[in-house]
């Protein structure tokens, strides 16, 4: 039998890289007796089956059975078996249970990977902008207490709690440091004990990536039923300026960054001695910030306006 690696996010920490990478590889990765399931061909990864089965409708059900048809047909071909999508972390447990339930027999694990708590909620406070326009002050949106999911204690112990038998592998994610590329590819494939599937251009593979501070405080003037459109047109943008318009440690204030961690500092204490005890320290201490230059940031604002406008007309 395969083993199941059931990769559930989170949120912010490289999963769209990772998805997209497995999808545009996946029959090479069946060669190599890796099985990449997806549940809708047109998308990389299965969100549809994570938030059907929050939904608790039959829908889930449907979907279940069609990861369990690709297992079987896969027959003896097969030595892991990957499932992938950051929306079972976002919904809790729960919308796992059952998926879980159906694959019993199996040696199954479940990778989560894990974000210094700053940047993490920087992240979310961009990715909650660029999705839906006007969002308020990111000192309100990421003061300290209110996103639970930062408490990464508590967030292993409820999932341990209701997969006491299956195992549960956090992964701390690899922040962009010293000139250094997030590889969040060859993270995947190292924790599903394949590092021989790593491609030399692993770490060339960037997706989603957060807007600088300028784009996303433009952002946050468009009013919400514009979402779509501002959906769109910075999708574009950041696919023709990639990392020159994109933005890390440049938006959360340094006293609040300080405060996120500070409140956060017994539980990623209880984190590290019961998850991680080789780690000398939980987090990098080092991480710099990313923006980018001030001309890229013009030209990316000038094209972004081009593009929304026309993007609203139609």
């Amino acid at each position: 039998m395969p083993r199941i690696w059931l990769h559930i996010g989170m949120l912010k920490t490289g999963t769209t890289a990772m998805q997209q990478w497995c999808a545009e590889h996946e029959d090479e990765l069946r060669r190599q007796r890796l099985l990449y399931v997806r549940v809708r061909k047109h998308l990389p990864a299965c969100g549809p089956m994570a938030d059907a089965l929050a939904r608790r409708g039959p829908e889930g059900e449907k979907l279940i059975a069609k990861v369990l048809q690709q297992i079987d047909e896969a027959g003896g071909e097969v030595d892991d078996v990957l499932i992938s999508s950051e929306a079972f972390s976002n919904h809790g447990p729960h919308s796992l249970a059952p998926l879980v339930d159906a694959l019993r027999g199996h040696e199954i694990s479940i990778l989560i990977w894990l974000r210094r708590q700053d940047r993490f909620a920087e992240a979310l406070y961009k990715q909650a902008v660029k999705w839906s326009g006007r969002t308020g002050s990111i000192e309100e949106f990421a003061r300290p207490g209110r996103l639970r999911q930062l408490d990464y204690a508590a967030l292993l112990q409820a999932w341990r709690k209701a997969f006491p038998d299956v195992g549960l592998v956090p992964q701390i994610y690899a922040e962009a440091s010293s000139g250094e590329k997030p590889d969040s590819v060859a993270a995947l494939l190292a924790a599903i004990g394949r590092p021989d599937l790593i491609p030399a251009d692993s770490a060339e593979w960037r997706r989603n990536l957060s807007p600088g501070a300028e784009l996303i405080a433009h952002y946050n003037t468009i009013p919400s039923d514009r979402g779509r459109s501002l959906r769109k047109a910075n999708r574009q943008v950041m696919e023709e300026f990639g990392e020159a318009a994109a933005g890390r440690g440049d938006m959360l204030p340094p006293e609040l960054a300080r405060a996120l961690m500070d409140h956060h500092a017994e539980s990623n204490r209880r984190l590290r001695e019961e998850w991680f005890p080789d780690r000398p320290e939980l987090f990098p201490p080092d991480v710099e910030a990313v923006r980018p230059g001030v001309a890229v940031e013009e030209a990316a604002l000038k094209r972004f306006d081009g593009l929304f406008a026309a993007k609203a007309k139609g």
